[in-house]
């Protein structure tokens, strides 16, 4: 039961509430005035046309702050009972700055709704993430402020911009300000907009960059949710996850105020190194029942498929196991301080790639085109930084060998290769960051936690659905044949044959991976030969690859060169000396594979798959 109301915040909530419902304080205030009559909170959210959360958030909030929830109410009310002013217009900050910021007010050009209101969103944004920022409290009156003021100008000025606004507020000393806090204020206020410099942030100011960095982020967001300018959207719930924020707002224009705040979020995730995302709560609510009712998957030792489980439960069970892993790497892959987290994130999305094939017959063309899209997208992210932290690797190795002087003479490739990785890992996070990639794995997780859901009638027989027993055989040769038809040509194989055979290869170890459970032992011997094939074609490939790399490089660095002048340009032998070792070793893998597949392709490992398959 809600604590009882003091005459004092009776009276006030009752003026409040007069505005009616559609109002978002009048809102508040009748929510709050229900509560204190006893009224249930689904009634409440009736009457009011809105969430049972939102009722009850606003309760909490009122339980918590008290009349702090309403943006002018305290301030107001000190006004009037403790201090009154003799001047005609009283505003919230008339206690906090007195006379000064009055009479700057009553000067000036000044939405006064909009600035309260925008005030407002910015004092609960760092006070609800105080744990996540840990800027000390005292901060919040200089951020709150910075959003009062944050269009405030000249009444000579025809239109507002930070720049107009930073520079008109810094003719006046404002009383209740350090210098050094003033100098905050005016940094908040002209980084509103455009692209900011974090080694400038905190020029002048007593806060370090990264702090000065979190205030600008938070005034941002808080902007962005009045791009209505009706002064109607209002934060419902603030939730944290690990590497995320979730904003709940609502309100009429709600959906447009959150889709502006999400556009502009950019430099939130350079501050506070999180995801934000700004939902309505009907957005909030739909996403909350997929979340619940399938929470994502948690690593499993083996995916646990047995011989009898029909062959779609099989598949789902697999793309679950992967889907779970790549999960499990998703943290490692945003951090990005060990290489080897984003290539298991990678690993783990192109076996669920290669599983929608060796599965294929198990679900409908429709599922697997829709999945296959967004594992596509991911692997399209992820890819180019694991392919360059390869390159980079590889040359890293190289250079070891090498004397000091032959080193530096390759510092202009890997420098070209970390910037290009770097961009590509800004890519990376944004796609990761963005809603298509939340959208696929709220849909995808739903997809492998729902037995039945996607079956295509093609494994559904006269007695039944086909079983993983009646499809392994087949399944598992099929892929061996697809790698043994290579072998006529071998001999004479051309790059692009061999990478198509390393490809091949990929699919059957996989196959045979998906299906271990239910093989024989002997089918581990088998796996590791593959793997043999497969590690060797895949140095060949990565070989060719630097390859071309090098080659283009160099095309590009004699365009570069041409426009330096003579004393400038550097000698390219070191990179053509890289190109050349590249060269020899793409070599030596092609005329050294016929020994690798000879002892792949031999009567012992068509024993051994015959033996692992009988068991099923």
């Amino acid at each position: 039961m809600m604590r009882e109301l003091t005459n004092t915040e009776r009276a006030r909530l009752e003026e409040y509430a007069r505005r009616g419902g559609e109002d978002p304080l009048g809102r508040r205030a009748l929510i709050v005035l229900r509560y204190a009559s006893h009224h249930d909170t689904a009634d409440i959210a009736t009457e009011l046309g809105i969430t049972t959360r939102s009722v009850r958030r606003w309760r909490q909030s009122f339980e918590a702050e008290g009349m702090s929830i309403f943006p002018d109410a305290e301030s107001s009310m000190a006004d009037r009972q403790e201090k009154p002013l003799d001047t005609e217009t009283v505003t919230p900050e008339s206690v906090v700055m007195h006379r000064t910021v009055d009479r700057l007010i009553e000067e000036s050009a000044f939405r006064l709704e909009h600035a309260l209101h925008v005030r407002s969103l910015a004092g609960m944004l760092f006070r609800t993430l105080q744990d996540l920022h840990g800027i000390g409290q005292e901060h919040s009156r200089i951020l709150e402020m910075a959003a009062y003021l944050h269009e405030i100008q000249s009444p000579d000025e025809e239109k507002s911009s930070p720049k107009r606004t930073m520079q008109y507020l810094h003719q006046f000393e404002l009383e209740g300000f350090s210098p050094e806090q003033q100098r905050l204020l005016e940094i908040l206020i002209r980084r509103q907009r455009g692209k900011v410099q974090a080694d400038s942030l905190a020029e002048g100011s007593a806060l370090p960059s990264e702090d000065v960095g979190k205030l600008i982020a938070l005034l941002r967001l808080a902007l962005a949710l009045d791009t209505s300018e009706t002064q109607s959207t209002q934060i419902e719930e603030i939730i944290r996850h690990d590497s995320e924020v979730d904003v709940i707002v609502a309100g009429p224009q709600a959906a447009v105020d959150a889709a502006s705040a999400q556009r502009k979020n950019k430099f939130w995730s350079t501050a506070f190194s999180s995801n934000l995302r700004v939902l309505t709560d009907e957005q909030a609510d739909r996403e909350a029942y997929l979340w619940e009712e399938f929470p994502l998957p948690e690593p499993l030792e083996t995916p646990g498929i047995t011989s009898t489980d029909p062959l779609a439960e099989a598949g789902r069970k697999t793309l679950r196991f992967h889907f779970a892993e790549m999960l499990k790497h998703e943290p490692g892959t945003r951090l990005g301080e060990d290489i080897e987290s984003l290539h298991d994130m990678r690993v783990a999305v192109r076996r669920m790639r290669v599983a929608f094939e060796v599965f294929s017959d198990a679900f409908t063309k429709k599922t697997r085109k829709r999945h296959l899209k967004g594992l596509r997208e991911i692997g399209r992210a992820l890819g180019r930084v694991r392919d360059l932290d390869v390159s980079i690797l590889k040359a890293e190795r190289y250079m070891e060998g090498l004397k000091d002087e032959r080193r530096e003479g390759l510092d202009p490739l890997t420098e070209a290769w970390r910037q290009q990785r770097d961009i590509a890992r800004r890519e990376m996070i944004q796609y990761l960051d963005s809603d298509a990639y939340r959208d696929f794995l709220r849909s995808f997780n739903a997809f492998v936690q729902s037995p039945g859901k996607g079956v295509s009638r093609r494994v559904i027989g006269r007695f039944g659905p086909h079983q993983v027993r009646h499809l392994a055989p087949r399944m598992i040769y099929d892929r061996f044949g697809s790698v043994r038809m290579f072998e006529p040509i071998l001999a004479g194989a051309s790059i692009e044959e061999v990478h198509e055979l390393r490809i091949e290869f990929k699919k059957f170890r996989y196959t045979l991976e998906y299906l271990e459970e239910v093989l024989g032992p002997e089918i581990e011997m088998v796996i590791r030969q593959v793997k043999n094939v497969q590690d060797h074609l895949g140095d060949l490939n990565d070989a060719d690859v630097a390859c071309q790399i090098l080659n283009t490089f160099l095309k590009d660095w004699e365009s570069h060169q041409e426009q330096l002048p003579l004393t400038e340009r550097q000698n390219p032998e070191p990179v053509v000396a890289y190109l050349a070792a590249k060269h020899a070793e793409r070599h030596h893998l092609m005329v050294t594979f016929g020994e690798t597949w000879r002892n792949f392709d031999s009567p012992e490992i068509r024993r051994q798959i015959a033996s692992a398959v009988s068991a099923v």
